[in-house]
């Protein structure tokens, strides 16, 4: 669930969290 919202958030805010958006998924996958 936290992926799907980290994942909505980043296309919401593509261009205001870009890098975050990565970061967050990155963190969540491992």
């Amino acid at each position: 669930m936290r992926t799907l919202c980290v994942r909505l958030t980043g296309v919401l805010n593509t261009t205001q969290y870009s890098w975050r958006q990565d970061n967050i998924i990155m963190f969540n996958f491992v």
